[in-house]
């Protein structure tokens, strides 16, 4: 909630047209009133399956809505043998961190083939050049 309001603070000193980018926070119940109303043409979602079911079953009835629900799991990255190593840390570290997570292709795990040890060396190595 607190990037949305300081996206909406930027946006108002920044001096956009009213109505360009707002920010609603609340309840479930007031999402769900949101999500309802008869003005709104699409919804677009990133959290938990049980809130997106809960989405779609509401919309269902409302046949014109646009609707992009990611409700994202712990997608897995297989690493093997013969990859280039070095891109495969990078990958997964930029896919664990871009957006905090907050989308479908977010990889949180990792299967090795073998070099696990290796791996996770590389690992931090990587982390510690690019983050201090």
């Amino acid at each position: 909630p607190a990037v949305g309001q300081k996206m909406a603070e930027i946006f108002e000193t920044a001096r956009f047209p009213k109505g360009v980018f707002n920010v609603v926070q609340g309840t479930g119940e007031l999402g769900k009133r949101l999500v309802m109303h008869e003005s709104v043409e699409g919804v677009l979602f990133t959290g938990s399956y049980e809130t997106g079911y809960r989405i779609k079953q509401d919309i269902l009835p409302h046949f014109w809505k646009i609707s992009a629900l990611e409700m994202g799991g712990k997608n897995a990255a297989i690493v093997w043998d013969d990859c280039d190593l070095k891109k495969a840390v990078f990958e997964n570290i930029i896919s664990a961190f871009i957006t905090t997570g907050q989308r479908a292709a977010y990889r949180g795990r990792e299967m090795q083939r073998h070099q696990p040890h290796y791996c996770q060396a590389v690992y931090r190595r990587q982390v510690h050049q690019k983050f201090s």
